[in-house]
């Protein structure tokens, strides 16, 4: 990454409207199955007995809700928008791909309204899976959003035409391999996820079951979309960093070492920065897909939740529920989570030569490593027994004006209810802001990887606006709950944790000339004009 700096600061890598429409129509699926769950279908619809009939019985999860592939549905769909807006350029383009997205919204939001269309009943049986009417607006967006593509077949045509491409065999051969060598590693790395002691809990359970969608669509997508991938997007620079070839690369050496005892030209292989640059992508992926994954789920299920108590409260008996504002605010801060864990997510899955978003380089220390990964499981929870702090100390806590007998009772009630609407709207501009950064990367989100510099949104403001707003959003959750000194050192060191972050990501960051010039351009840290 050596070199002059082209860095333009009025363009970001990233427009930012592709990752603020995606949250939207992320939003807007979810919020509808919502609304479909209160209104019409309740209990998240029938449970399905034998969820992965085509795999082994090692791999079988029995009992899963239908809530389950709603999500996963709307993922896809959300994820399909956003491929199409940043892939498809043309003003044209755009608005068919909006206006697909609008009438899949639409179609989603009349079959939750319970309006019976073309299903008169909740559930039908077709090819032996018992879908709901819900399922079947979601499937039929799915191909909705495909329309805008009909538009670039013919450029892609010509392209074909004026452009020189490898000999197929070749394209397919050089495919086999990179789609077997993948293939070799997720087979292990599912093994482990249905195995290891630490996968087999409750919180990963979604996250298995999608892991055994993923390799069902690895298998049979994968050896495809690599051959089209040599095909139409071959390049020396990219093929010497495809994940693939380097995996190739490394069982061969792996191989040598183990049968002809060349162990110098497998250590060798480590020292090249291409490989490494793999292997630690590689890595950031397995460590938090499951992560995000688990994380969306709970995420959704909270959401579903206050979304049928606020629908409840507002269209049930015709009556405002007595908590409504606290319904509301749980409502619009798992809303915000939902947005922000699902593009992360996306991120970390999408990368790919065909989108321009992969990793240019790894985070390669191991105190940037150590920062990042404790503030997620299981090493979050460790860090929270060493800086606890939440409710473990017991007693009054200083901001329970209650306690204060100087204070009238009237006035002590008036001051905490206004306090506390005071923390929880700041907490929503936080956790808004800390979203919008996630939205600013799109399609190229990824902690401990450098994909570009992103220029637009809280990034055109201050250098590490996620950070500075989950940190002021902890206080203010936090801070009506104290009742030790020692939670204030103790929150204090989380946000220690997050200044290290930014330090060491600015580190790795200006290794490329183009973030120099960035941090000229934007010269503070976390608060305008302060810091």
């Amino acid at each position: 990454m050596k070199g002059v700096s082209s860095f333009d600061p009025k363009k970001g890598c990233q427009p930012l409207s592709t990752g603020m429409l995606g949250a939207l129509v992320m939003l807007l699926l979810a919020t509808a199955y919502g609304v479909f769950q209160a209104n019409v279908l309740r209990k998240g619809g029938p449970q399905i007995p034998l969820s992965l009939p085509w795999m082994p019985e090692l791999f079988q999860i029995k009992n899963v809700s239908r809530t389950f592939y709603a999500l996963v549905l709307s993922f896809l769909i959300t994820f399909e928008f956003m491929v199409t807006w940043q892939f498809l350029k043309r003003p044209v383009q755009k608005i068919l791909t909006l206006f697909a997205a609008l009438i899949s919204v639409g179609l989603c939001f009349m079959i939750a309204s319970g309006y019976p269309w073309f299903l008169n009943s909740e559930t039908s049986t077709f090819l032996g899976w018992t879908w709901t009417r819900f399922e079947v607006a979601l499937t039929l967006s799915f191909f909705i959003l495909f329309c805008p593509w009909i538009t670039e077949f013919g450029n892609i045509w010509h392209r074909q035409k004026t452009l020189s491409y490898p000999k197929p065999s070749k394209a397919f051969r050089s495919a086999l391999i990179r789609w077997g060598s993948s293939l070799v590693l997720f087979s292990i790395f599912l093994l482990i996820f249905f195995q290891h002691p630490f996968y087999t809990n409750h919180f990963y359970a979604k996250w298995r079951l999608a892991c055994a969608y993923l390799y069902t669509a690895f298998l049979i997508l994968g050896l495809p979309y690599a051959f089209f991938t040599v095909y139409f997007r071959s390049g020396k620079f990219e093929d010497r960093s495809d994940p693939g070839l380097i995996l190739f690369l490394i069982y061969k050496k792996l191989f040598g070492f183990i049968f002809k005892k060349r162990r110098s030209e497998f250590t060798q292989l480590f020292h090249n920065r291409r490989v490494r640059v793999v292997l630690l992508d590689l890595l950031v992926k397995v460590f938090f897909v499951p992560v995000m994954t688990s994380f969306l789920f709970s995420d959704a299920d909270r959401y579903l939740s206050k979304l049928a108590m606020l629908y409840s409260a507002t269209f049930g008996d015709g009556t405002w529920a007595k908590q409504f504002w606290s319904v509301l605010y749980g409502t619009t801060y798992q809303s915000i989570f939902v947005m922000d864990v699902s593009l992360a997510l996306m991120g970390y899955l999408a990368a790919s030569r065909w989108l321009g978003n992969k990793s240019r380089s790894v985070e390669p220390t191991v105190t940037g490593w150590m920062v990042a990964i404790m503030c997620y499981p299981p090493f979050n929870s460790v860090s929270s027994d060493y800086l606890p702090h939440g409710n473990r100390f017991g007693g009054h806590p200083f901001l329970d004006f209650t306690q204060y007998s100087w204070i009238p009772e009237s006035w002590a009630h008036w001051m905490g209810t206004a306090l506390d609407g005071t923390f929880q709207g700041i907490v929503l501009i936080c956790f808004a802001i800390f979203a919008w950064s996630t939205m600013a990367f799109g399609l190229r989100f990824s902690n401990l990887t450098h994909r570009g510099i992103i220029t637009r949104g809280p990034y055109a403001i201050v250098r590490h606006p996620a950070y500075i707003a989950k940190v002021v959003a902890w206080w203010c959750e936090n801070l009506r709950r104290f009742s030790s000194p020692w939670q204030f050192i103790f929150l204090l060191g989380w946000s220690l944790v997050y200044y290290f972050r930014a330090i060491t990501e600015e580190r790795h960051l200006k290794q490329d000339p183009d973030y120099v010039t960035y941090t000229h351009h934007v010269k503070y840290k976390f608060i305008p004009k302060i810091w």
